[in-house]
């Protein structure tokens, strides 16, 4: 993505008549973003007012079916042409200790926070395979960057696998560019003494202790087996390369200020609580980073 902008960029934003989104929409039309939101029929009067405020498009989809995440994917492709952002906000919150919850809640929580990111990725992603580029974020929490939601577990559960699968999308797209990226041709010059000239992998990097088992490593890794090729050979079609799509996992670490949040918590002081603003100003920041630095994990505190 360039660093000057998202000028003439369509981003599709999830939940979009949310608190969060708005802000997020905002940002990113201001950046030149050309914007499609998106949310459930029941929400669709503040989703228009919000789309008329931006001047951008909305549709209504329910994403905890598949196929209308792909009826939203494919109106977006034939009304806008392309899709190279998008940022997903659906999830939903509930708490409890795990001897007390409601059963009812283990499909609530996974069907909005997890199924919904994957139909949505899963309609949007041969897109942007077949671009060579784009851009995904959702949003995982606090708890599940820690690894534990006491009084939360399924919450925390749910959120986890959110943040597990982006990251497993990283890696697998990271995996796919590997192989797609022809080798280097050593000249003999240069070769070991009596190699001649030999293939080797293009990117290379120490293994990290424990490789494999730390949830937030995400260096390259070198792909055995990878496309055979010399310096100087046209790259393979982009959409068998995921190099140009880059993941990102937002980390909410304490609580967002929302309507919703100070409705329900009217006690508490939200001078404490994270600016949704600062959510929408540090996804910018990512979705406008340069090829050659990425990020992939954006925790976001509260102020001290």
């Amino acid at each position: 993505m360039p660093e000057e902008g998202l000028s003439g960029q369509v981003w599709v934003i999830t939940g979009g008549a949310g608190a969060i989104a708005g802000r997020i929409a905002r940002a990113f039309a201001a950046a030149g973003a050309r914007l499609v939101l998106a949310d459930l029929d029941r929400a669709r009067e503040a989703l228009a007012a919000r789309a008329r405020e931006l001047g951008v498009m909305s549709f209504t989809a329910d994403l905890t079916q598949f196929a209308e995440a792909e009826a939203l994917a494919r109106r977006v492709r034939e009304g806008m042409g392309r899709v190279d952002g998008l940022i997903h906000t659906v999830g939903t919150y509930a708490g409890g200790p795990v001897d007390a919850v409601d059963p009812a809640q283990y499909e609530r929580l996974f069907d909005l926070n997890v199924r919904t990111l994957f139909y949505t990725v899963r309609a949007v992603l041969p897109l942007m395979l077949e671009q060579g580029e784009g851009f995904i974020a959702g949003f995982a929490s606090g708890p599940a960057w820690r690894g534990a939601g006491p009084r939360a577990a399924l919450y925390a559960a749910a959120k986890s696998a959110v943040a597990t699968f982006l990251r497993s999308l990283d890696a697998e797209l990271r995996e796919r560019h590997g192989e797609a990226r022809p080798k280097v041709q050593v000249p003999p010059s240069v070769a070991e003494a009596g190699q001649g000239g030999r293939e080797i992998p293009p990117v290379a990097r120490a293994k990290s202790p424990g490789e494999g088992a730390n949830a937030h490593e995400n260096g390259a890794t070198p792909q055995a087996g990878a496309t055979n090729g010399t310096a100087g050979t046209s790259p393979p079609p982009a959409a068998r390369s995921g190099g140009g799509i880059r993941v990102a996992v937002v980390y909410p670490m304490g609580i967002v200020d929302t309507p919703a949040n100070r409705r329900s918590l009217p006690n508490a002081d939200p001078d404490g609580w994270i600016d949704p603003d600062e959510i929408a100003t540090v996804l910018l920041f990512a979705a406008t980073r340069g090829p050659r630095g990425r990020l992939l994990e954006l925790p976001v505190y509260p102020g001290r």
